[in-house]
């Protein structure tokens, strides 16, 4: 799929794998097509690379409420709709590749302010259990050393991100990537 990138160069955005192609053929490529492209990130963006979990929730839940229904709700749809919303932004966006030992749901990259985050997606069944999933999923990028390749860049920041969805809503957790993570 070609796109234009915020600098008005042409992009190419490739899918990683079957899943996350079924979910964007359907579900999120309306959605882009309809919603995404037209939505101001800016917002998001700035409490993302700041570590600002309060923020970055509530404008993701605000997003999730305008444009997502709660009956697509999977693992893969979520993971695919945290895709969605970082690509065409100039930033490398890497899905389901591996890193240290698996591979962790989401790699952006801004090379440019030597910046990287690791973003993992948990689905719950129920709004008490998302604390828990999204710690989860702090744990497993730590526990599988995602990260590690990105943190030997020397001067890099390297946050780690945990999200945990249940329908339309959803709990973050974030942390700064060390050595050992």
């Amino acid at each position: 799929m070609n796109g234009i990138k915020p600098d008005g160069k042409m992009t190419v955005l490739a899918i990683p794998n079957k899943e996350v192609l079924e979910i964007f053929a359907s579900a999120i490529s309306k959605w882009f097509d309809n919603e995404v492209q037209y939505i101001d990130r800016t917002e998001l963006f700035k409490a993302f690379w700041a570590d600002d979990t309060e923020a970055v929730t509530e404008l993701l839940c605000d997003q999730m409420e305008d444009t997502l229904s709660y009956y697509d709700a999977r693992e893969d749809f979520y993971h695919a709709f945290i895709l969605g919303l970082f690509t065409f932004t100039g930033w490398k966006v890497e899905s389901n590749k591996e890193y240290g030992k698996g591979r962790p749901d989401i790699i952006l990259r801004d090379t440019k302010n030597k910046r990287a985050a690791v973003i993992e997606t948990k689905r719950t069944t129920s709004e008490g259990e998302l604390p828990g999933k999204a710690e989860e999923a702090i744990l497993q990028i730590k526990t599988n050393k995602y990260a590690a390749p990105l943190i030997r860049k020397k001067g890099w920041k390297v946050s780690l991100w945990g999200m945990a969805f249940f329908q339309k809503t959803c709990v973050l957790k974030t942390e700064v990537a060390k050595l050992n993570s």
